[in-house]
């Protein structure tokens, strides 16, 4: 295995396509090629679907992260807009995250909504489609056990709806993206990448279904929540365009700039505060998290982690050795906080599964 001489991703990764200088691919193309549209769109999409009534203009979903809280007040203190937020909360869902989200909505004198799914839902498909990776570990399974925290996506059009608000903003930026998607990407070899379509997704599921009865029993226990999760898997999906027609997405960092070092010096005057756990603050919100990172650092030998680094290093926003070292103190944090939130979710059981020498090894930077 060889590591990006320009970024951190690894030569075992299909489509990796390392050239003779030891550069991945998406090194070589750019991955993700990030290029927002700027101020003067964003503006122009801000008034086309601005409120004509007496109803906020927008809904914006808040974690209680640095990128949705940067969002809320931007569209709020630069841009004029009536805003309202709503956090999606879940078993894992982190106290301080919440009470950033509740904070910073009060000090700017914003709506805040809390949203959750009934019953536990979230801990039960969490916790049934984590043990199923781990009997037949890959990578549909390892993106099921998310599959209830789509709903946030449906929750906050719902909402949007019901209080008459015409758009509904999201925070992720392209340079999240990873070049292997959970259901896979489609392209490779000097081709564009893109989300695999729907059949291809339902393609994948049956397999895993064929070869995994701890995944088959999740999805037939669980089959409204999956099929409606999967269905919401994008903010912008046609499924939610077409179940909500009165309100229309927006992907903010579509048209701003993603630079944290600017964004966090901002919502700081607002009352955020850095999660104390966390050593890089992306997806600091929620528990869950370390189990991701370790099933796909498991099944690819890098995460999801390593992907958005690689992708803030194409862009510019930190030097391959910044990244390295973040990724270290990562993979530390991870391997001191995995047991407590095994421990914090009730999951002792599976304990003992647990193989830590993928983020205690790796190979020469």
């Amino acid at each position: 295995m060889a590591i990006c001489k320009k970024c951190v991703m690894i030569s075992s990764l299909p489509n990796s396509n390392f050239n003779a200088a030891g550069e991945c691919y998406w090194c070589q193309t750019d991955f993700p090629n990030y290029k927002p549209k700027g101020d003067e769109k964003l503006v122009e999409l801000l008034t086309t679907h601005r409120s004509k009534t007496s109803a906020a203009d927008c809904l914006v979903g808040i974690s209680g992260g640095k990128d949705s809280t940067y969002a809320l007040m931007t569209l709020k203190d630069t841009y004029g807009l009536n805003v309202e937020g709503f956090t999606y909360v879940h078993e894992a869902s982190l106290p301080i995250s919440v009470e950033n989200a509740k904070k910073v909505c009060a000090n700017l004198g914003v709506k805040h909504h809390i949203v959750s799914l009934p019953n536990q839902l979230h801990a039960k498909t969490f916790k049934d489609f984590f043990r199923a990776w781990l009997a037949h570990p890959s990578l549909v399974s390892a993106a099921m056990t998310c599959v209830a925290c789509k709903h946030l996506h449906i929750l906050g059009f719902e909402l949007a709806k019901e209080r008459n608000i015409p758009m509904i903003v999201w925070a992720s930026t392209p340079l999240e993206c990873p070049p292997f998607l959970a259901l896979e990407l489609k392209g490779g070899n000097g081709k564009d990448y893109q989300r695999s379509n729907m059949t291809d997704s339902a393609a994948n599921m049956i397999k895993e279904m064929v070869h995994s009865p701890k995944f088959t029993q999740g999805v037939v226990k669980y089959f409204s929540t999956c099929y409606q999760g999967c269905m919401a898997v994008d903010p912008a999906s046609n499924y939610l365009k077409s179940k909500y027609p009165s309100v229309t997405p927006v992907m903010i960092f579509n048209y701003l700039d993603w630079d944290p070092k600017k964004i966090i010096p901002e919502i700081t005057k607002k009352g955020w505060v850095k999660p104390v756990k966390s050593g890089e603050d992306w997806h600091s919100d929620c528990l869950y998290h370390y189990f991701k990172e370790y099933m796909f650092r498991k099944m690819l030998g890098v995460s999801y982690l390593d992907a958005h680094l690689s992708n803030q290093i194409r862009y510019g926003l930190l030097t391959r050795d910044e990244a390295i070292q973040s990724l270290e103190e990562n993979k530390r944090l991870f391997v001191k906080e995995m047991p407590l939130a095994i421990k914090e979710l009730q999951m002792d059981d599976i304990a003992d599964q647990i193989d830590y020498r993928p983020w205690l090894t790796g190979g020469e930077y």
